[in-house]
């Protein structure tokens, strides 16, 4: 299956909060993928003032694309499973969270994420909305 390079994919996480430690960790799989490829932002969305942590980058693929001359250079047949092109991941985070407050660490295509979060909220604010 062949994958455009302008599609985003979303890269594989596993999440563990710890309430009381305050600490997200994120722990984001993105084989292939050096240093230089990719970012994080801490970023405010303006329409709601929601504050995200934005992960995000580019997989370039190992072998060529298959194409003319591609197919020159390595002959034969194409099977192609591992994703690549841009990908992200967005975590929403408190309003109040700054730069200083995530640890980033990549360890052999592994991305580490500890997010000082905080504590948990006393309770689960829900709110009923009427339909009318």
């Amino acid at each position: 299956m062949q994958q455009s390079a302008h599609k985003t994919y979303s890269a594989r996480t596993d999440t563990h909060y710890d309430p009381e430690r305050g600490v997200l960790t994120a722990i984001l799989e993105l084989p292939g993928v050096e240093k230089k490829d990719m970012k994080l932002s801490l970023l405010t969305l303006r329409h709601n003032r929601v504050r995200q942590l934005k992960v995000w980058g580019t997989l370039t693929p190992t072998l060529p694309l298959p194409s003319a001359e591609g197919m020159k250079q390595y002959p034969g047949a194409y099977l192609r499973e591992r994703k690549f092109g841009e990908f992200s991941r967005t975590f929403t985070v408190p309003s109040d969270l700054k730069r200083e407050d995530v640890q980033a660490v990549m360890k052999r295509g592994i991305l580490i994420l500890k997010i000082h979060l905080g504590p948990p909220a006393e309770a689960q604010d829900v709110q009923e909305i009427t339909v009318s």
